[in-house]
């Protein structure tokens, strides 16, 4: 296999990690007494904390790289999760 063969295979694994995640978390969430609002809340509240994680240990600008590829990351998963939710909430009504 090729190297980017291997970045695809890697890249493919982590999506789909991201996607299981995503999908066990909106069933939980689904199963809460929580209205919409407080989903969006919860949702929103995760995002601005991974704002705000700090990786200790790294010099400036290694510690601003990695703070925003985390909040992207996160941020990613929590709009996978809002859009499997609106689909949820379609399928319901």
């Amino acid at each position: 296999m090729s190297d980017l063969d291997d970045q695809i295979k890697m890249e493919m694994r982590l999506r789909a990690l991201e996607y299981f995640v995503s999908k066990v978390n909106v069933s939980v969430i689904l199963a809460l007494p929580l209205s919409d609002a407080e989903i969006d809340r919860g949702l929103e509240k995760l995002a601005s904390d991974a704002e705000q994680q700090v990786f200790a240990g790294l010099d400036a600008a290694w510690s601003d790289h990695v703070s925003a590829e985390w909040s992207a990351a996160v941020r990613r998963l929590i709009e996978m999760q809002k859009d499997l939710l609106a689909l949820a909430r379609q399928a319901t009504r």
